[in-house]
């Protein structure tokens, strides 16, 4: 070899490394499970038993035909998988990095981070032998969310569904911690909905009241506050003229909003705009919370 070709194949091999890292990590994910699953040998899922759900409170199975929606399997990546997806988040925040700004759908995170096909597919198909009715994957590929009859979910997780009585209502869980088989449990995070959760905020806000706010209504004897948008440009010292005409801003709510609100404040403020489009997404287990 002379000397200038073993230059060429000297400056062509880290080359060809870096497009070959590059290729991998776009590709579809390498499979980490087992074809045949030996449902025999079992791992317990910790933490998945809340403790209310006790003896003292049990009050019976529940029907062995009663269907139990909106449960979902949370899928674990890989360590190498979890550190490419932590980078990428970084890169995408750096102007130095070419992936800088360079967002991703759901679908791609899913294809260059989640689960391959055919772990997915073996997942499915455990959760259905069991009986179990798999609804969806989401894009990402790290959740499938599936529902069945009580006996099919304790079945599949070696447990008991049962009724509690905590604080004079009647709640459901899990007897005992669900397992899944030991083949499994690499790529198992968690699985959600298997007992009643109550949320309730942490914390209270209780509302100011102005002494001179723009806005001021009495009802029944008490006089309210409300900060209207000369309250906003006041407190906040906007330019004048600025109106906030194209932007776009995104609120995240737990119910739909009611146009007779909108049509309300516009009509006591004296304001003018569009009344916000509503997105329910009800895709990859989400619930529609129905009428404001």
């Amino acid at each position: 070899m002379t000397p200038r070709k073993g230059l060429q194949l000297a400056l062509l091999l880290p080359l060809a490394t870096a497009l070959s890292v590059a290729s991998e990590a776009g590709a579809q994910a390498h499979d980490r499970l087992p074809r045949t699953i030996d449902s025999a040998e079992v791992e317990t899922l910790a933490h998945h038993h809340p403790q209310w759900a006790i003896a003292a409170n049990d009050a019976g199975p529940v029907p062995a035909n009663l269907k139990i929606e909106n449960i979902t399997l949370v899928l674990a990546r890989s360590s190498q998988q979890e550190q490419a997806f932590e980078q990428l988040l970084r890169d995408q925040q750096d102007p130095a990095s070419p992936d800088y700004h360079n967002w991703l759908t759901p679908d791609e995170i899913g294809q260059r981070f989640g689960l391959s096909d055919d772990d997915l597919a073996t997942l499915s198909g455990w959760l259905q032998s069991h009986g179990l009715q798999v609804n969806w994957v989401s894009p990402s590929r790290v959740f499938i969310g599936f529902s069945g009859t009580a006996a099919s979910v304790g079945s599949a997780f070696g447990t008991e569904l049962h009724y509690y009585n905590v604080n004079g209502k009647q709640l459901l869980s899990v007897s005992s911690d669900p397992t899944v088989p030991a083949a499994l449990a690499p790529v198992i995070r968690a699985v959600r909905g298997l007992f009643t959760i109550e949320e309730r905020p942490f914390h209270f806000a209780t509302p100011e009241q102005s002494n001179a706010p723009n806005l001021t209504i009495s009802s029944g004897g008490t006089t309210y506050y409300f900060l209207a948008p000369a309250d906003f440009a006041t407190i906040y010292d906007l330019p004048a003229g600025v109106t906030g005409a194209g932007t776009t801003i995104g609120i995240v709510a737990e119910a739909r909003t009611d146009a007779a609100d909108f049509n309300n404040f516009k009509s006591l403020t004296g304001s003018t705009f569009p009344n916000p489009t509503e997105v329910i997404p009800t895709a990859f287990g989400g619930v529609d919370p129905g009428p404001a």
